[in-house]
């Protein structure tokens, strides 16, 4: 080409056509669109490329008087001719790119190059230019051009994101360290609040009610309490809550809120209202269902609700609104106090910092903690501006001798001198071995001792007294409870186990009950029939157990049955919760009296009181006699409450003092029952959780639950599965002994089962078997169709689910799920939904689409 073009610069006009000819030759092969341009710019030739890049002939480009703008895109017009009168004027363009337009109409992207020719006399022989298709560079060029914006919309995105990650996780360590040192907080002040609240005891016992100012006394004590409460929160803080989200109505849950602080509202004289708005359903009447976790929920409008009450003024109001769309809830709790300035608004919901100071002291955790919980479930929450006490007098007791081990002064100072005051001798130490050389040295009645504190890390203290001094009764009081401590403690035979900051009137009514058994009795009794400790299930013989968790558990049960402590059963349904509970009586001390079973499902909360502690004749419309209540019965023994924590808070409160002080009044009566009673409770519950979530009460959780005993489900037994079925056998069939065996193959299908039923689903399986076989064993075909199928793997499933849809095959695990849960809970739809994590409602809507109707399930 640079030949060529050499040979076109010749001044010689033959030899100048000569290599135009040459040059369209050339041209005519080259894959770029190439033109050939007077001086004037007017276009003398162009080559066929032409045609393929614009759809436009050689002849038609030569006719056209302003080319190639015909061929241009109009918003690359002006661009273009500019750089063609720049060349007119000596200047020259290079890989100028612009979007021409085809024949057909469609656009393609060039790149002009456009060069004026001289000879060697540096006359102006005219222009070359070359247009190359760059269509396929131009797209790349953009696509990566989309890449690299992309990638930088992505680079920012990650970063505000690493940003927000960090802010978050910097945030969730000052939580974390927060609630360390919130926990921490809480241990050491539930030790001190110990003394103070004896010494604040000591001091109002000794003022008369009509003295001056004697009304602030009841406010010092609840104060005290409401401390003892936010040690409580502080712990929660430490240990947050793990439930799951369940579906369920926000009204009630704010009726059942309202429920709880209602004495505070009380107290306060304040009137606290509720209304639903802009609900979904029709009119706004319909349910206002969430899915949330209801328990943080509760515990959230809990603090608010207190907070609002304990702003509005005597006589206010405090108002809750509840508004819901599709999607987000909105819980309005508006009261009537003077408002908050901007600058308290902003640092309100920080740890520590409270409006209260100088008024009603508190620690600032409730809010702070609440906004953390909220913000865990994706809401968050905003401020915006728009009876005198009787004194106690103790009645003095017998000069018991009481020593007193702990190694916090103030509460082992206030204590002894309130025990003093009530007629005991006490001797206070404040190290487990100066206690050791008190006991070899004096006498005493009773040790009431500490866990945590010098000489008794490993409970030394504990051990070394039950061993050298049996005949001693030892009552622990603890600021830090634990299962383990507990458990060793019932192992070596405590009298009691108590939490600090204990009640005044709960140390002595612990300490009356313990000091009013015969000083031997108190480990030297014991039940009829000897512990067998090599074969604990010996001791047992109602209860068939051959597994290593279940004789473990025996063993445990054999010590529990020796003691006084309350005991707290747990397990699903279907476990034997109340024969372990029957079992733990029979091995008593109280085996000689009555066994008394009270169901707490099955008491309405309006006559719980009427139940339990019976009821004086013409109390109420139908009282027609005097009624002794369920609690009176088991005087002297056990009594048994199944499904405790189906308890309302309200009959909670009741039963508490009955527990904590043997003592209640029947309704209707002035006169007080004292009682000697053993509490043992049963739940599927995790009452612990329930604690944390402000459905059950932690002080009557305590008060039961001294010793928990957890039953293992029958699938963690397998070993119990023969034994259990040839017991079943022998017991449904009781005259006629028509079958007398099972089969190996029904055997193994058993140890493959789920077992969702426990031993109350095997005992129904076993029944059903006896009364469908053909033969004298149970063999595979008398099984029902559920355990068959549930143990018969997933292979044979395969090609049948190959041949439905997926809305199908959904549709009949949902079914089966259902249908399981009912079997398990017989029935029950309330306990099956909490199980499933529904409402109420939510459960019912299942059942009816899928057709199943849950009585069928009732025995």
């Amino acid at each position: 080409m640079s030949r060529m073009v050499n040979e076109l610069q010749s001044p010689d006009p033959e030899h100048r056509h000569l290599n135009s000819e040459v040059f369209r030759a050339i041209a005519d092969y080259t894959y770029d669109w190439e033109s050939w341009h007077a001086p004037d710019g007017r276009l003398l030739w162009v080559n066929t490329a032409v045609e393929r890049i614009t759809g436009y002939r050689p002849d038609e480009c030569l006719a056209m008087s302003d080319y190639p703008l015909p061929l241009v895109a109009e918003g690359d017009r002006e661009r273009i001719a500019e750089v063609l009168a720049d060349a007119l004027k000596g200047g020259s363009g290079n890989d100028v790119e612009f979007q021409l337009v085809h024949r057909n109409g469609s656009t393609k992207w060039g790149a002009v190059s456009w060069q004026p020719i001289y000879d060697d006399s540096k006359q102006h022989l005219g222009f070359r230019g070359s247009v190359r298709d760059v269509t396929e560079r131009h797209l790349l060029r953009e696509e990566l051009r989309l890449h690299n914006q992309h990638l930088e919309q992505l680079v920012q995105e990650r970063t505000a994101k690493i940003a927000q990650l960090e802010e978050q996780r910097l945030k969730m360590e000052k939580l974390a360290a927060l609630g360390q040192m919130a926990a921490g907080v809480a241990h050491e002040v539930n030790n001190p609040l110990a003394g103070i609240r004896n010494a604040f005891t000591l001091f109002k016992g000794s003022v008369r009610p009509d003295e001056e100012n004697y009304e602030l006394l009841d406010l010092i004590d609840a104060e005290i309490e409401r401390i003892s409460s936010i040690t409580h929160q502080m712990y929660l803080l430490y240990r947050p809550s793990q439930q799951a989200p369940s579906q369920f109505d926000l009204r009630h849950t704010v009726e059942d809120t309202i429920v709880l602080a209602q004495p505070l509202a009380t107290k306060a004289d304040v009137w606290v209202t509720s209304q639903a708005k802009h609900c979904i359903g029709s009119a706004g009447l319909g349910p206002t269902e969430v899915l949330l976790r209801e328990g943080e929920l509760k515990q959230i409008l809990l603090n608010v609700i207190r907070n609002a009450i304990q702003a509005s003024p005597i006589g206010g109001s405090v108002a809750i609104d509840i508004s819901t769309s599709p999607n987000e809830a909105i819980v309005a709790v508006m009261d009537e106090g003077k408002g908050i300035s901007e600058e308290l608004a902003e640092r309100i919901f920080e740890p520590f910092f409270s409006t209260k100071t100088g008024t009603r002291e508190g620690m600032g955790l409730g809010l702070s903690v609440s906004r953390s919980l909220a913000e865990a479930m994706g809401g968050t929450i905003t401020i915006e501006n728009n009876k005198k006490g009787k004194g106690f007098f103790p009645m003095a007791e017998g000069r018991a001798r009481i020593l007193i081990a702990d190694d916090e002064p103030l509460y082992l100072r206030t204590t002894s001198k309130l025990l003093r005051k009530a007629g005991y001798d006490c001797v206070g130490v404040a190290d487990a071995d100066t206690a050791l050389q008190k006991l070899r040295e004096e006498k005493f009645d009773l040790i009431l001792s500490d866990l945590n504190m010098p000489g008794n890390l490993k409970l030394e203290l504990l051990q070394r007294g039950r061993s050298d001094y049996p005949h001693i009764p030892l009552i622990v009081i603890t600021g830090v409870p634990s299962l383990p401590t507990a458990i060793e403690g019932l192992r070596l035979g405590i009298a009691d186990y108590l939490l600090k900051p204990v009640k005044y009137e709960d140390l002595i009514a612990s300490i009356r009950r313990v000091l009013a058994k015969p000083a031997l009795q108190q480990s030297a009794d014991e039940p009829a029939g000897s512990i067998n400790v090599d074969d604990p299930a010996a001791n047992f013989p109602d209860i068939v157990a051959r597994s290593k968790p279940m004789l473990e558990l025996l063993e445990i049960v054999s010590r529990v049955a020796q003691t006084d402590a309350n005991v707290l059963i747990t397990g699903e349904s279907g476990t034997g919760k109340e024969l372990i509970a029957k079992a733990v009586h029979r091995r008593s001390r109280r085996s000689d009296h009555n066994f008394q079973v009270i169901d707490c499902t099955a008491i309405p909360e309006s006559l719980f009181e009427s139940i339990v502690f019976g009821h004086a004749k013409g109390a109420f419309t139908g009282a027609v006699r005097d009624q002794e209540g369920l609690l009176s019965l088991s005087n002297g023994g056990t009594a048994f409450f199944d499904e405790v924590g189906e308890l309302p808070p309200a009959s909670q409160a009741k039963l508490l003092r009955a527990v904590q002080e043997q003592v209640f009044t029947p309704v209707g009566k002035s006169q007080a029952v004292h009682v000697d009673t053993r509490y043992i409770c049963a739940t599927n519950r995790d009452l612990m959780e329930e604690v944390n979530v402000g459905r059950f009460r932690q002080d009557l959780f305590y008060r039961l639950g001294v010793i928990h005993v957890e039953l293992p489900p029958l699938r963690a037994r397998l070993d119990d599965i023969e034994p259990l079925s040839n017991h079943f056998l022998k017991v449904i069939q009781k005259e006629d002994r028509r079958v007398v065996g099972i089969s190996d193959e029904v055997f193994d299908c058993f140890r493959k089962y789920d077992w969702p039923g426990n031993i109350r689903e095997l005992r129904n399986v076993i029944e059903r078997s006896i009364a469908l076989t053909r033969t004298d064993i149970v063999q595979l075909e008398d099984l029902p169709k559920p355990v068959l199928e549930a143990t018969s793997g997933h292979t044979g499933n395969v090609s049948a689910l190959s041949e439905i849809s997926r809305e199908e095959a959904l549709d009949n695990a949902d079914r089966s799920y259902l249908t399981t849960l009912l079997e398990k809970f017989e029935g029950n739809v309330a306990q099956a939904a909490r199980q499933a994590g529904l409402s109420r409602q939510g459960m019912h809507k299942l059942l009816n689409k899928h057709g199943i109707d849950a009585s069928t399930f009732r025995s």
